[in-house]
């Protein structure tokens, strides 16, 4: 799983074709080149599955995707994209993308 995360983008017209993806224990980070752009021209969607225009077609179910100035960034859905923030510093936007967390059930008793 790890190798194929190597590739994550597609549709790279608008940024740079550079684009790295670190893993950490609590998720996964993805830098992508972003030269001459200001935070206000950048523009993050996660875009709905149910949309046909905004989906990829070939994005298996056990993915997710977020939409950055029309780059698809294709991330597995262990990672919880809905929490996700970033950050562009010196031509670099940066994804920092955590993981989904177990939910804990509480269990009482009568």
């Amino acid at each position: 799983m790890i190798n194929s995360l190597e590739n994550t983008c597609e549709r790279c017209e608008r940024f740079g074709g550079q684009t790295e993806t670190e893993h950490t224990d609590d998720g996964m980070k993805i830098t992508l080149e972003a030269p001459r752009y200001s935070p206000e021209d950048i523009h993050i969607s996660i875009p709905d599955e149910r949309m046909e225009d905004s989906y990829p077609d070939d994005l298996p179910e056990s993915w997710a995707c977020l939409n950055v100035n029309g780059r698809i960034v294709k991330i597995p859905k262990f990672f919880n994209v809905h929490q996700a923030t970033a950050n562009l510093k010196n031509g670099l936007l940066t994804l920092t993308i955590p993981k989904r967390s177990c939910a804990e059930i509480i269990v009482t008793g009568v």
